[in-house]
């Protein structure tokens, strides 16, 4: 198949998508490939952070069933866009185009925001007022997209009494903004992930994206975990095919297993378009986004065992995918995270997690 239905009026070239992406998978992997250029591609088609949800959840989707570093970027780049987008501020949402062509990279560094929404975790970022201007110290202990020759960043601060709260976008040559050398990581490393620090950053009523901060994310909030949902589901996928394709070799012992699994996949698909038209409600997006994670771990592990050595080696598709499926209960909201946020939805749990480096 070469192209697909993503939204109305608007065919996803899954065929050339796949291609581009599955063909950089292994140096993006080794570090030797650079993830803008799939940014650059994905604008080039029109479809980079493209201002349907649909579209964008369908296109993370696609990418992410050939490499989950790419997709993972892909991600970070449209939620800054998903951000700047519904902000009051002109000079904001001018940056929105720009984000589309790629022209500017977006990082976001919202973890920590998501975490306080909910009374999980500190801000870490504090402002003082010096007349209109916010004058911002802290830091974001893991961002992504962080290149070295320039990138926007989208983050909560809080002030002295941490009662008020806000959301901010600063460019990278900010002065006083400094982002940490790459982590080195078990898989992702191209994503560029670091920590990022604010030293008496002085940022401008136009770069402020909203003050309204519990307001303003639980409105992104459904966008940000569908969109983290669509990579899921991708290499799920990925792993599912993968699986199917190894049957006959593992004299169908796993076969129950497989369709099983095939069958939950399905079920997780089709809700997903269901809830990137509803965004909501709140607490049937966490659950989804959970059991999306979950499954693709669960795939994942099939394909290991379907596949067998030839999947343990380094260099395989495989190992690449065990690697990308243990990111996935550590990327923030955490599986932790969660499951706590549901257990208190169901009164069963009063008590913070401490929350991961994401």
């Amino acid at each position: 198949m070469t192209a697909e239905p993503a939204s109305v009026g608007v065919e996803l070239p899954v065929g050339a998508i796949e291609e581009f992406f599955s063909e950089r998978a292994k140096a993006v992997d080794s570090g030797d490939a650079d993830l803008r250029a799939g940014l650059h591609y994905l604008a080039e088609l029109g479809l980079l952070a493209h201002p349907e949800l649909q579209v964008s959840c369908d296109v993370v989707t696609a990418v992410a069933r050939c490499c989950l570093a790419s997709a993972f970027s892909v991600w970070a780049h449209t939620m800054v866009a998903e951000y700047l987008s519904i902000s009051a501020s002109p000079r904001l949402q001018s940056q929105v185009p720009r984000l589309r062509d790629a022209a500017v990279i977006g990082s976001t560094a919202m973890a920590p925001a998501m975490q306080n929404l909910v009374g999980l975790a500190d801000l870490g970022v504090r402002f003082t007022r010096n007349d209109d201007v916010l004058v911002v110290d802290g830091a974001v202990r893991w961002a992504s997209n962080l290149f070295a020759d320039g990138f926007l960043v989208v983050f909560g601060a809080a002030g002295g009494d941490g009662r008020e709260r806000v959301i901010v976008a600063v460019p990278s040559d900010a002065p006083g903004v400094v982002a940490g050398p790459p982590l080195g990581l078990l898989a992702l490393g191209a994503t560029c992930s670091s920590n990022v620090t604010f030293d008496k950053v002085r940022v401008g009523p136009e770069w402020v994206v909203s003050t309204q901060f519990e307001t303003y994310l639980r409105a992104v909030k459904p966008r940000f975990l569908l969109l983290q949902s669509s990579f899921c589901i991708g290499l799920a996928q990925a792993a599912v095919a993968s699986a199917r394709s190894g049957l006959g070799r593992s004299f169908d012992v796993f076969q129950a297993e497989h369709d099983r699994l095939t069958a939950a996949l399905g079920l997780i698909e089709a809700r997903q378009r269901r809830l990137v038209g509803s965004l909501g409600p709140a607490q049937s997006v966490v659950e989804h986004r959970l059991g999306a994670a979950e499954t693709a771990q669960a795939a994942v592990a099939l394909e290991l065992r379907v596949t067998g050595g030839g999947g343990y080696r380094a260099p395989s598709p495989t190992a690449r995918r065990v690697r990308e499926a243990a990111f996935l209960p550590i990327q923030s909201p955490t599986e932790g995270h969660l499951r706590w946020e549901l257990a208190r939805a169901h009164g069963a749990c009063d008590t913070p997690v401490t929350s991961s480096a994401r």
